[in-house]
């Protein structure tokens, strides 16, 4: 990837500074036969507004961040934890496959 920048658009200059991230800039001005090589995506679906989230780990401290953290973004989701896997079986048997819209796994 690096290799194609520079052939388009010159040599990259690794900028570092204190407590900040890596940046990359080129020396020159990217030119339009660039521009006519890109390609343009289109913009991610939106994430549904409420979906329900199943997460199973066996490591407590892991699925409380996991769970946490998604709760912090995504706040009209649903979030539940299993520790393991006898529980998710336990728990998907009682509430069936289509309680879950999301299920992570370790």
């Amino acid at each position: 990837k690096c290799d194609l920048i520079k052939f388009k658009m010159g040599t990259l200059v690794e900028e570092t500074g204190p407590n900040s991230a890596t940046s990359l800039q080129s020396d020159e001005t990217p030119n339009e036969e660039l521009f006519e090589t890109m390609v343009v995506l289109p913009p991610d679906p939106p994430l549904p507004e409420h979906l329900t989230v199943l997460f199973v780990d066996d490591d407590m401290v892991l699925r409380k961040l996991f769970a946490r953290s998604l709760r912090r973004i995504r706040p009209n989701w649903t979030i539940r934890e299993c520790a393991s896997g006898e529980a998710t079986l336990a728990l998907v048997e009682s509430e069936g496959c289509s309680a879950f819209d999301l299920i992570f796994l370790d």
